[in-house]
């Protein structure tokens, strides 16, 4: 079993078919729609700057305190 959360790893998928476009907002639209599509949820995206060690775009979720947000914490980790 991956330590990496699942939606992390649905996210990288996503990212990875859109290596070879430039890196905008465009860009980045496309993949939180195609991200939204496979994990639903009450969560905001955050793109960070730099590359992280596997010179992946860096995101994070941002998510409210809610019961709605701890269970798709569950069910996507």
């Amino acid at each position: 079993m991956s330590d990496t959360p699942r939606y992390h790893e649905i996210m990288t998928q996503a990212i990875e078919r859109y290596l070879f476009e430039p890196w905008d907002n465009t860009t980045r639209d496309h993949i939180e729609e195609e991200f939204r599509i496979l994990c639903p949820g009450p969560y905001r995206f955050v793109w960070e700057p730099g590359l992280d060690s596997a010179f992946m775009p860096k995101f994070r979720l941002e998510l409210d305190d809610s019961p709605e947000a701890t269970e798709w914490m569950l069910k996507w980790s």
